[in-house]
Order: structure tokens, then sequence, then C-alpha cells
């Protein structure tokens, strides 16, 4: 049942302590017998309204009763927990494919000379930090694919794995683009997650060598895996030299058809960015797309109880010093 609950940092202070509380005020109560003495003056006592106060006796006790049980679990740590919070959020398995061929370097734009790669990391370490529920993975590829992180909840060291990658770690002669997806989708194999996503990110077509289009499709269908593709670049492509400038290149191509088929085979979508600004729209369309709704409890520490049960705890003895001195004075408690 959800609302307000409260518990313990040291529940095994209020297990010991609470049953020492009342073995020891059953004793009290039961097993102590009282002494009696003979007062020479008790007739004129009796005459004169000074009778025993059984039951300012019994206030007494249970006032002295109810401020040890607050000290004992005032000692036991008592604090608030909020389970009353059920939060909406989206879970979703992916990986995300970023080509690093050398072509990845051109940049589209005289104005802006962020290089292809630079402006498809950046983007793409945006949209890890806006999936905080989803696991995440990511996988490299040029002459060859390989897994730069494996699916992980871990976003600060998916984030920084990413970011850390240079142009030229991995061989860049070549885009082994269908690879990329078989190897994306081994790291998905083993999921059960509801929803399998895959996000490829390229600028050129497969290499030679590569493994067949048909082979990765049969096994992204079989696995139930969503591809959404992304080809990046424009025919308008620079780069530029440490010693000659900035030189005109050829864009390479991008092997739409393919990356459509790709899409459309297994219920994704393909993205155009001839302009790679465009990527941060197409990736926030893929961020909208795939959401996968899940509700789960969340458990907060709203606050430490200390003030209730210590405010508790003087007031009680504080009212039984008051009624002892002002109402039922020389009563023993």
């Amino acid at each position: 049942m959800f609302g307000i609950q409260v518990s313990f940092l040291y529940p095994w202070v209020a297990f010991v302590g609470i049953p020492l509380v009342l073995i020891v005020a059953l004793w009290r109560w039961f097993g102590k017998t009282g002494t009696a003495y003979r007062h020479p003056l008790v007739t004129y006592l009796i005459e004169n309204g000074m009778q025993y106060h059984g039951f300012g006796r019994h206030i007494l006790f249970a006032c002295r009763f109810l401020a040890l049980i607050c000290l004992v679990l005032l000692a036991a740590g008592p604090h608030s927990v909020d389970v009353n919070t059920v939060v909406n959020g989206q879970g979703v398995d992916m990986m995300l494919a970023l080509d690093v061929s050398g072509s990845m370097i051109l940049f589209d734009d005289l104005h802006d000379r962020t290089t292809r790669f630079d402006r498809a990391k950046r983007e793409a370490v945006s949209f890890i930090k806006k999936r905080p529920n989803d696991q995440i993975g990511v996988v490299l590829f040029g002459a060859m694919a390989v897994v730069r992180c494996p699916m992980t909840c871990d976003k600060k060291m998916l984030t920084e794995l990413v970011e850390q990658y240079e142009m030229g770690q991995i061989d860049q002669r070549g885009t082994m683009l269908c690879t990329a997806l078989a190897t994306a989708a081994n790291a998905l194999k083993e999921t059960s997650a509801a929803s399998k996503v895959i996000i490829l990110l390229t600028d050129g077509e497969p290499s030679q060598g590569d493994v067949k289009p048909s082979i990765a499709l049969d096994l992204l269908k079989h696995l139930e895996i969503k591809v959404y593709t992304i080809g990046i670049g424009s025919q308008n492509a620079f780069s530029e030299h440490p010693m000659f400038g900035v030189r005109r290149e050829v864009g390479g191509t991008v092997n739409d058809q393919l990356l459509q088929l790709i899409a459309d085979q297994t219920g994704g979508r393909y993205f155009k960015a001839s302009d790679p600004k465009d990527l941060a729209n197409i990736y926030q369309t893929i961020d909208e797309l795939e959401k996968s709704e899940y509700e789960t409890i969340v458990y907060r520490l709203k606050e430490h109880l200390v003030l209730p049960f210590a405010l508790t705890a003087m007031l009680s003895i504080l009212l039984a010093l008051l009624l002892r001195i002002f109402v039922w004075w020389g009563v023993a408690w």
C-alpha cells in the first residue's frame, strides 16, 4: 500500500530495546511489592483528604513508559520513506553503430568545420544522455566492426568512451556496414527487453568483403531488432590539411537504397542528413518514436524523524514532573 511509511536505520535496537522496556515495566507494575510504613499522623492525613492516589500513579507510570519507548525508537534511527511515488519511464535496449571510416573526417560546411564524425559523436552523446532508463551500447566500424562498449546503464562511462574515441584508432580503410549490424545484433541477442533497436549512422556504402546485406537482414528479423539508419554527408565535402589548408573532396556515396531497405525490412526508418546539423533533429525524432512505457515505484527517504520522537519523550517526562509537583505530589512513580 502506497503512502508515507516509517522505517528504521537500526531496527535491531528497537527489537532489543522495546522488549527490555516491557519486561522492566511489567516487573515494576506487577512484581515489585510496596513497602508499608506506620505514620503517627496517618489518621490526621486521611481526615484531611491526603489519600493514596492510585490513578495518579498509573498516569505517571504511563508517562515514564511512553518516554522510554520513544527514546528506544529514537536510538533506532527513525525516518519516513515515501513509497507513493510511481515513475513512468521508457526502457529500450539499443546499440549505436557509428561509422569511423576515413571519409568521416570530412566536413560539409565551410562556415562550420566540424567533421562528420565529431558531429555524429556529439549528437550520439546528447542522445545517450536523454535515455537514462535504457541499456545502450556502441559499435564502431571502419575496416572492421568493434564493440566500443557493451550495453550498459552506466551513461557516464558510456559517454566517456564515446567522447574519448579519436579517428584512426580503428582502421579507417573500409566501411563494414553489415558486419557492424551483425555485431550490434549479437550484442542484443541475449536481452529480454520488449524493444530492441539499432541506430546505424554512415556516410558510405559497404566495402568489399563485408557481410552480405541479406544475411544481416535475416539475423535482424530473426532477433526482431528494429533498425534506424542515418545517411550523413553531402557531395560538397571538404577536408582540412595541415599544410595545404582546406581542400575540396569527393563527398562519398551513401547507399540510400540499402539503408532504406534495412530500415523497411526491420520496421525502422531511414533518415537522410545531407546537412550534418540535421542530426540533432533526427536523433530527437528517434527518441520520440522509441518510447516503451513502464511503471516503477521509487522509494525516497523523506526525512529523519528525530524531532517527533524526542519531543514526545521530553513532553512525557515534563508532564510527569508537573503532575507530580502540582497535582499528585508525593505519589511514587
